[in-house]
């Protein structure tokens, strides 16, 4: 995506609509009754597990659905990145599943359904990107890229080949594979497993300087300034801010199943790139 305008993150939602409303009428990216796009020409970028946990995943993902349509006839946009709990729904895995969640599907069987790629949201979650990138144009006329993902792109998936690349190869396994056939790829293909960038906590949990060094080599890559990841829930229930401003973690466990804190965090297009923090 490139815009001229602010950019809204949230990261993991987790099936708690209310606390999503909430934070996107802090943002002004929605009206007072939570229905409504007012953001204009706004970025929203929710960074993945919208599901499981909570009871809301599925009206979650209707009513972003349908605020993506609304922010296009204002000039903006709506930005999904897949999480590894789309990725385990897709899987077939309801481990983590709410009952009234799963009611909201229509029960058991609804929800494999209503998850395939034959019904509408089933299609849609297959062909979120793992990393988005996000360009923004400064008021001083710089551009200024920024990547967003579930848990974070380390160097060795973007070494020899580039972000859109990678998200094509995975859309492509993803388009027409059922459940069984994502459970038998999130079980064999590397970019899917552990280190992949929808599992691993490599940028949350390692001391700075290594976190840095991995990231800017990432960053190189990806000829960008800094990466949004979520999954890691902080404890501190506040976004935490490392690596100079380049690395932002923005998972503060905002729903009601976790109890933390209501948080998003907004990129500015001053010309010092500036981030507000929400918490």
């Amino acid at each position: 995506a490139f815009t001229a305008s602010r950019v809204v993150v949230v990261a993991d939602v987790h099936g708690d609509a209310g606390r999503l409303r909430q934070a996107l009428r802090l943002a002004n990216i929605i009206d007072e009754e939570g229905k409504r796009w007012v953001g204009g020409d706004a970025v929203f970028v929710q960074t993945g597990d919208i599901l499981d946990r909570g009871p809301d995943g599925y009206h979650i993902l209707v009513f972003l659905a349908q605020l993506a349509e609304q922010a296009l006839e204002a000039g903006g946009c709506v930005v999904q990145v897949l999480g590894n709990h789309e990725l385990m729904n897709l899987a077939g895995d309801f481990n983590y599943a709410d009952p009234e969640e799963t009611a909201q599907f229509g029960g058991i069987m609804g929800r494999r359904h209503k998850l395939s790629p034959d019904y509408w949201l089933g299609a849609h979650l297959r062909s979120l990107p793992l990393a988005a990138q996000v360009v923004q144009q400064l008021e001083d006329g710089r551009n200024v890229s920024t990547i967003m993902s579930h848990a974070g792109v380390l160097p060795q998936f973007v070494q020899q080949t580039s972000l859109r690349a990678m998200n094509l190869m995975v859309w492509n396994w993803f388009k027409e594979a059922d459940e069984r056939a994502i459970r038998r790829l999130s079980s064999t293909e590397s970019i899917l497993l552990g280190y992949g960038p929808l599992w691993n906590r490599v940028y949350a949990e390692l001391e700075d300087e290594r976190a840095c060094r991995l990231l800017g080599a990432a960053m190189d890559m990806l000829d960008s300034k800094r990466m949004i990841v979520g999954h890691t829930v902080q404890m501190t229930g506040r976004v935490t801010v490392r690596c100079h401003g380049a690395l932002i973690l923005a998972d503060t466990g905002m729903s009601s199943f976790y109890g933390g804190g209501l948080s998003l965090v907004q990129l500015d297009t001053d010309a010092g790139a500036g981030i507000t923090l929400f918490n």
